[in-house]
């Protein structure tokens, strides 16, 4: 005989035949209707004044009182280093081991411990009054004996890891349907219980007690979400600043090199008309250079003629 989800959750049924008032988390406003039909969705129902000693929870919304004059003010919180504790936190993808509360469809959220690691502030304990059970067995008994009144050995097809002593959460097919006992380690497939209601044939094992079960404040994450977007806020702006400072420096150069373009420019005219003015003139002095060796050349002939001339008269005299 298996364990349903219905039996597993016995989730009470009432009937309410009167007026219902309530309000939604954007609204003060009381709103009423009349119920006539089962309310099986329901986790609680008080039929007196509830109070909430800090906020009301919904999954539509938060009301939470935030007033100054409530609180002792310390300062601004420093946003980059809230940025850095950001970055270091992981979204996680995870489903639930409970997956007959919870099903097993997947969770992108993150998990207390890595939090507890970078952002302490968002962990606290998470636990009703310290005590809860974690679905760290979660099996249905292969077997269940009991050799006198009230005492039970529950035999699992898979190592439970239970330690001695260990108190154990029990799914049961009977009216108590759910208990808590003590764990007597027989071995790592069976441990014995002490139970006054009656087992039955068949128990589901839920797990061991958790004193130090952890669960994360997201309204704290998202305040600090909220500051790191703050940081980045002031981070870009001041690289818009940077880039429009470095653009009027670009413009600037632009302008200093097109300067010095024209400078260079006129400049190397300048040279070039030189230059091309040192070329008439060297061309001008080889013109002379050249005349001035005909010149010398014809002035060595006649010298030549001359002495031809003189010579026969001195042998004459």
């Amino acid at each position: 005989m298996g364990f349903g989800r219905d039996e597993l959750l016995l989730v009470p049924k009432f009937s309410l035949m009167s007026r219902l008032h309530d309000f939604n988390y954007n609204t003060t406003a009381l709103t009423g209707g009349s119920v006539t039909n089962q309310i099986q969705i329901a986790s609680a129902i008080f039929d007196s004044t509830v109070w909430c000693k800090t906020s009301y929870v919904s999954l539509n919304g938060t009301i939470t009182a935030s007033d100054a004059r409530l609180k002792n003010t310390i300062g601004r919180s420093d946003s980059a280093k809230d940025l850095e504790a950001l970055e270091k936190i992981e979204i996680t993808d995870y489903t639930m081991k409970d997956v007959v509360q919870y099903g097993n469809k997947p969770v992108k959220k993150v998990i207390a411990q890595q939090v507890e690691q970078v952002y302490p502030a968002a962990v606290k304990p998470g636990a009703l009054n310290g005590v809860t059970f974690t679905p760290d067995v979660y099996a249905v008994s292969e077997s269940i004996k009991s050799e006198k009144t009230g005492v039970y050995t529950i035999n699992l097809a898979k190592p439970h890891d239970l330690k001695d002593g260990d108190r154990v959460r029990l799914i049961t097919q009977t009216k108590d349907h759910e208990l808590t006992v003590v764990a007597h380690v027989l071995n790592d497939k069976a441990f014995s219980v002490e139970s006054e209601p009656a087992l039955g044939d068949k128990v589901f094992v839920y797990g061991k007690e958790c004193t130090d079960l952890k669960a994360v404040d997201y309204d704290a994450i998202s305040m600090l979400n909220v500051s790191a977007t703050q940081e980045l806020a002031k981070q870009v702006d001041e690289l818009k600043r940077e880039n429009s400072d470095l653009q009027d420096q670009a413009k600037r150069l632009s302008a200093v090199e097109e300067n010095e373009k024209a400078a260079l420019q006129a400049k190397i005219a300048e040279l070039e008309a030189k230059v091309a003015s040192l070329e008439a003139t060297n061309a001008k002095v080889s013109a002379m250079t050249i005349e001035m060796e005909s010149l010398k050349q014809a002035l060595a002939t006649v010298q030549e003629k001359e002495e031809t001339r003189v010579r026969p008269v001195a042998l004459e005299q």
